[in-house]
């Protein structure tokens, strides 16, 4: 699934970016959540399709851990270093966590949506006279 986005899904890609980087006009940022959620498949794949992505998480993950070396090597005590380490991973992870929250935005409008919509009886389902 990983490769087929990312060779032959440009658009998802781009779609993904936007939302991400979230530095567009409001409209053209739900645009693109509403294509994203137009296509639900790789859900919970964007960071192993866009680069984007994965490059800011790996760089993330690095500045935390050449935090911590910096704190050791200080010899902070554990208060100042947990709120250093603390301090770190939000400047890094803000992307992160507005592109987390406008994909959980799209999650809610799915589940709306299946709340909203109709179920029919089916003609092998059983009538409210086989439960009385």
């Amino acid at each position: 699934v990983v490769k087929f986005f990312r060779r032959r899904r440009p658009n998802y890609i781009n779609s993904v970016e936007i939302v991400a980087k979230n530095n567009q006009g409001v409209a053209v940022v739900e645009e693109h959540m509403k294509q994203l959620m137009a296509d639900s498949f790789p859900r919970g794949l964007e960071t192993h399709i866009v680069k984007l992505l994965s490059d800011h998480r790996k760089s993330t993950i690095t500045a935390v851990l050449e935090e911590q070396k910096e704190c050791r090597s200080c010899k902070d005590d554990y208060e100042t270093t947990l709120h250093c380490l603390r301090e770190q991973s939000l400047a890094y992870s803000q992307m992160s966590t507005k592109f987390a929250a406008n994909m959980g935005k799209c999650d809610e409008i799915d589940a709306l949506k299946a709340g909203m919509s109709r179920w029919r009886a089916s003609p092998t389902a059983p009538t409210s006279e086989f439960f009385s």
